[in-house]
């Protein structure tokens, strides 16, 4: 029987070790790790040419730390991984929940959950936040 497949999304961390969204996909079966450079909805957070460079660089050390499995998208997160999901099989999709707001969360959301895929995201151990910096559920 094959082994369930997840989808791990990496946003602002792009780290292996002390991931526990990554590790919980790890546990659960075969992970197919995605990252998506998200400029639609940066708003005046969107990054510039020095970040860029910087997350280029990064991007190309994680995916030979993966041995080339990284995929790479540009645009909607809920659009790639709900198509992503769709074409993979994937059950479920897992991330690290970060401080802040995601404007995009309901659409998100209806798309994720319309192709019948879990969403599991994790804090960070460490993170301190306050209880209203993040909105989301």
């Amino acid at each position: 029987m094959a082994l369930p497949i997840s989808l791990y999304w990496f946003r602002q961390d792009l780290r292996l070790a002390d991931n526990p969204a990554l590790t919980a996909a790890a546990q659960a079966g075969t992970v197919i790790p995605v990252f998506i450079l998200d400029d639609d909805h940066a708003g005046e957070h969107k990054m510039g040419g020095a970040s860029r460079w910087w997350l280029q660089h990064s991007l190309i050390a994680l995916n030979a730390s993966l041995d080339g499995k990284l995929l790479v998208f540009k645009g909607d997160p809920a659009t790639h991984l709900a198509a992503l999901a769709a074409a993979s099989g994937a059950t479920s999709v897992h991330w690290n929940r970060h401080c802040g707001n995601l404007p995009h969360w309901q659409a998100f959301r209806l798309l994720i959950f319309s192709q019948r895929v879990t969403c599991r995201f994790f804090y960070w151990k460490f993170c301190l936040f306050l209880k209203n910096c993040c909105p989301l559920p």
